[in-house]
């Protein structure tokens, strides 16, 4: 043999054994994994054209396709028993009260000895994972009836493939390495949007890492809501959602409980081509006679084959039951759509004969079905005489099927809301969304009852087709941006029936109160009670004591506002000059004066060692070597110390430079300061300059003995800066003595105050008494004339001023839309649970920064697209973008804001009120980089985010705080949920015209009332305080949101 032919015989061997082993691995892959890579759904032939959106298809063989009910799991014969079926839940229940009672169920009185609960699919997932997990819990424990959904077969799906994963060694460490890094990212950032970090995660990975990455589908999320709850499953859970059919079948109701939908017909076949539709092969009656039992005929027995136990259980006594049960086995077996679990998961609509998941294209699917019952043979049924109605047109009997009516139940499209149609009942009306859970109620009749139809219909009336909605997204979820719409929820004022059975009722409760919240009695935010002395309002209505359930601030000690109402700065921060040899105690005395001042965070001591000018090379050999002159006034860079004090003095931010003695450099790094009313600047040379003494509102000169001051010096640089004694003398002799001579001491005459000595309790004692009495001149206390301005503006004839116009205030009002009224309703509500204010919170902030997005600059910008054609669009043109909370219920807007701009720093503020006076205090302040340095805030655009503008004190220090930032007023977006049209914003408006205030709603109302007080520092007497709250208002939002 050439050696061409070996080759080519061992090319073939190989290929041929690489392809042995390839079916080998995908087979094990197929047992462990239970997924197949593409082909058969199972037991039935799938719908070809509509395979899994996943890259992995499921294993049919884990399906339960079809589970029958039977007269007792499906109730309708006992007057005495009900069934209620209840739509998509996505999870939504409370599972921190204790309280045993659910609010829908509570609602329908619903008993578990008597009603039998069903639920359409979609019991998980969306909402938070404790709730998804919570519904589970219930479910699988009480063993409800239900039908598997499209989100609950995508945690079936990932529940399967971890069970595979943990049989891996390497993957199952990469995987947890891998969540590991995601958890560190989520503490950096809570609101880090998981699909991006992933992508980035999947783009950086090694080759390694790729090829694990691989085995995870493209469109699956992991670590996402799906994740989580498969691997948070129990056994017990697990196997309930197994346990799941596809479709119930109730032959006894004539009636299909499936989650995405059903089709009576094959749409791939035109309209009057009843032949070839799968019902034309089930027998029928073609005369009205009366039935009787006949032998079962070949095509029964087709239809019979594998599906015998689908048949209803009077089948036997009752032809006609038998024949609606066998169209009825028809539709469920011979229609392809129907037998494709895809479809069946996720249908909404039928777009050119195929199946659709969206339900704004195509014709909606359940029209289709009322269409297609509407015209079956067999209209009406008489108990009475079993006869069946045939029509006595011939002409019109070609136009009808051969089947009998037959009802659905079914959820997934929450776009349409309630669609309640003929024969059809579509029950998901967006609780998840913020609308309501609806659970259909159908009672028990006896045998004997009359009745006139077995099926739905509306009394006298036409069933006209509603208008559907429209859900515009291309995914696998309803789209939460549909607004609320009240017809969705509304049951017409027609009687309706289920089959012979009258529906006791289709309940809907708002999502704020859905079916698994556990019923709470709500208590109010602020308790009503009486306070020890009667107070009345400016308007001499009594005043109620409000008891605060707020969290008490133990140290009160913060920033008073520094401005007047006109927003501008009324005092600047009192500075005291420190100056004195060096080591004559200078730092002691100033941190003396601070502890005697209670060490409240608004006095700072800035030292001027921080200024030393930046040295070169040659300049840092000779400061290593104990030769640089550090005592000179030249060695300080006394232009930046008067510039920086001088910021701070005018109660703007100033970032101080840091200087390190052991590499005798200056850094690179600067330390932030602001915010201080008292300014301690301390060094050698501070009283020589004389920008410096210009600055200065209390000039102080420490006196210490020379030999005390060398041992000092001694002490402090070996212990602290590291320095050798002989080179500390050395350059005492050289340099500082000869300073201290010739620039300090000369200085003390300058001074107000001489310490002899850094433990004079007398000199320090009289120094803070000095500096409370000027901070008391200096302080501003206004916040009860913007709380309520009508109380003080009067018209010449003595009557109040009218309240402020809406339009003069210059407000950017988010529109209300009936989802915005929506959501105000439940936030409004005092009943609502914490887990739901949550939840519509964060939604509602989500569309105020959306509508806060049109004050930002814009330019346009062309792009062009793949087919070479430019399209002409536009981009946010700000240079910095960042955003700032004022705790602490701003921190409620902060994740709505970080999910509409998420790449942009943000920062907070907390301002809370004092205890006494009320008036607003600054405690702490974490502002972004783009707002400390004021080379940055003067490009800067900040979104500055609080819950509500009542009497605008928080805010007016808000505004303020930017703008000494350097900030420009127009840069500045206050976000707020509401605005009392009655408080302050007039005020505030007319302060700082050019800020814009975008708001979720305008209240009228101000109540006055009086908080009372808690004995504490700076209260000892627990003295309560005025408030204002605004009318009607979302009570405590920071309490309703954090607590």
């Amino acid at each position: 043999m050439t050696p061409s032919r070996q080759i080519a015989s061992y090319a073939i061997l190989s290929i041929f054994l690489v392809f042995i082993l390839f079916n080998g691995l995908a087979d094990y892959l197929r047992k462990i994994y239970s997924v197949n890579t593409k082909g058969s759904w199972g037991p039935f032939n799938p719908y070809e054209s509509h395979q899994s959106p996943n890259l992995t298809v499921p294993d049919v063989s884990r399906y339960v396709h079809v589970r029958k009910l039977t007269r007792d799991e499906f109730p309708l014969h006992d007057p005495k028993r009900r069934v209620i079926v209840v739509g998509d839940i996505h999870g939504m229940i409370d599972p921190l009260e204790r309280v045993p009672s659910m609010k829908l169920l509570e609602e329908v009185k619903y008993s578990p000895r008597k009603d039998v609960l069903v639920h359409v699919g979609d019991i998980a997932t969306k909402a938070p994972l404790a709730g998804s997990l919570a519904v589970l819990k219930f479910m699988s424990s009480h063993n409800v009836v239900g039908v598997r959904g499209n989100h609950d077969q995508t945690v079936i799906e990932w529940k399967g493939w971890l069970e595979w994963a943990s049989s891996i060694t390497e993957l199952r460490k990469w995987l947890d390495r891998l969540e590991d890094k995601w958890k560190v990212a989520q503490r950096k950032n809570p609101d880090i949007d998981l699909e991006s970090w992933l992508r980035k995660q999947r783009r950086s990975s090694s080759r390694k890492e790729a090829s694990w990455w691989k085995l995870i589908p493209e469109d699956w999320v992991i670590f996402g809501d799906h994740y989580q709850i498969a691997k948070s499953l129990t056994e017990a859970e697990y196997q309930y959602l197994l346990d799941l059919p596809l479709r119930l079948y109730i032959p006894t109701a004539h009636t299909f409980i499936v989650h995405g939908g059903l089709l009576p017909c094959n749409p791939e076949y035109p309209g009057d081509d009843k032949a070839r539709q799968p019902l034309a092969a089930v027998p029928t009656l073609p005369q009205p006679q009366r039935p009787t039992a006949t032998a079962v005929g070949p095509a029964e027995e087709e239809l019979m084959t594998g599906y015998g136990n689908l048949v209803s259980d009077v089948s036997s006594t009752k032809t006609i039951e038998h024949l609606r049960n066998l169209q009825e086995i028809a539709i469920l077996t011979k229609i392809p759509q129907n037998r494709d679990p895809w479809a069946v998961l996720n249908m909404r609509s039928v777009v050119d004969g195929e199946v659709s998941k969206k339900a704004n294209e195509g014709t909606p699917w359940p029209k289709i079905w009322k269409q297609h019952m509407k015209h079956c043979v067999g209209f009406r049924n008489e108990l009475e005489d079993d006869d069946i109605e045939v029509d006595d047109d011939p002409e019109e009997q070609k136009l009808k099927l051969k089947c009998y009516p037959s009802s659905i139940i079914y959820g997934h499209t929450a776009s349409r809301g309630l669609d309640i149609k003929r024969w059809s009942y579509g029950l998901d009306t967006g609780c998840i969304y913020g609308r309501r859970l609806t659970a259909l109620v159908i009672q028990g009749r006896a045998p004997d009852s009359k009745t006139v139809d077995h099926n739905v219909h509306l009394d006298e009336e036409k069933d006209e087709d509603e208008a559907d909605g429209d859900d515009d997204d291309d995914d696998d979820d309803d789209d939460d941006d549909d607004e609320f719409d009240s017809r969705s929820v509304s049951t017409k004022k027609k009687k309706r029936r289920f089959g012979d059975r009258n529906i006791a009722s289709i309940v809907s409760k708002p999502a704020g109160s859905a079916m698994f919240d556990e019923f709470v009695k709500g208590a109010d935010f602020l308790d009503l009670g009486h306070s020890h002395v009667p107070r009345t309002d400016w308007q001499g209505r009594p005043v109620p004591a409000l008891q605060a359930k707020k969290n008490t601030v133990l140290v009160s000690h913060g920033r008073p506002p520094w401005y007047a109402e006109d927003g501008q700065r009324i005092s600047d921060a009192f500075v005291i000059g420190v100056a004195g040899g060096s080591a004559s105690g200078k730092t002691h005395v100033a941190r003396q004066i601070v502890r005697r001042l209670g060490s409240i965070p608004t006095v700072i001591i800035l030292s001027q060692d921080s200024f030393y000018k930046y040295h070169n090379e040659e300049e840092l050999k000779l400061a290593h070597a104990n030769l640089l002159d550090f005592d000179h006034p030249d060695a300080i860079d006394m232009p930046l110390f008067a510039s920086c004090l001088a910021d701070l003095k005018s109660c703007k931010q100033s970032n101080i430079p840091v200087y390190s003695f052991q590499e005798h450099q200056r850094l690179a790094e600067t330390k932030y300061l602001y915010g201080a009313t008292v300014i301690i600047a301390e060094g050698i040379m501070a009283l020589v300059d004389p920008a410096l003494r210009a600055l200065y509102d209390l000039k102080v000169f420490v006196q210490c003995d020379s030999d005390l001051m060398l041992a000092r010096r001694i002490r402090r640089d070996v212990k602290e800066r590291g320095r050798e004694v002989g080179g500390i003398l050395d350059q005492y002799l050289r340099y500082v003595k000869p300073s201290y001579d010739t620039f300090v001491r000369p200085s003390s005459s300058y001074a107000d105050i001489i310490v002899p000595g850094h433990d004079n309790d007398v000199a320090i004692d009289l120094i803070c008494t000095h500096i409370r009495q000027k901070l008391q001149e200096r302080s501003s206390q206004f916040r009860q004339k913007i709380a309520v301005p009508l109380k003080y503006k009067s018209s010449r004839s003595g009557t109040t001023t009218p309240e402020s116009v809406l339009e003069d205030l210059q407000l950017t009002l988010l529109p209300q839309t009936p989802q915005v009224q929506g959501l105000y309703t439940i936030l409004r509500d005092r009943n609502t649970s914490r887990q739901d204010f949550i939840f519509f919170t964060d939604r509602l902030s989500t569309l105020l920064v959306e509508c806060a997005l049109q004050h930002l600059p814009y330019a346009p910008k062309t792009v062009t697209t793949p087919v070479e054609v430019e399209c002409l669009g536009r981009k946010i043109d700000a240079q910095y973008v960042c955003g700032v909370t004022i705790l602490r219920s701003g921190g409620a807007l902060e994740r709505g804001f970080r999910r509409v701009i998420n790449d942009v720093p943000v920062g907070s503020m907390l301002i809370q009120s004092d205890s006494k006076s009320g008036e607003a205090m600054l405690l702490h302040l974490m502002l972004p980089n783009y707002v400390r340095f004021r080379h940055l805030a003067q490009q800067a655009y900040v979104f500055l985010l609080d819950s509500q503008i009542g009497t605008a004190a928080a805010a007016f220090m808000a505004i303020r705080i930017l703008l000494d930032h350097g900030v420009p007023e127009d840069h500045i977006i206050f976000v707020t949920f509401l605005v009392s049209r009655e408080g302050g914003i007039a005020v505030l408006k007319k302060a700082f015209p050019r800020v814009k205030i975008v708001c979720g709603a305008v209240d009228d109302g101000m109540q006055e009332g009086w908080l009372e007080g808690y004995k504490g520092e700076g209260n000892p007497e627990g003295k309560g305080r005025q408030v204002w709250l605004i009318m009607p208002g979302m009570g405590q939002i920071g309490d309703r949101y954090y607590l």
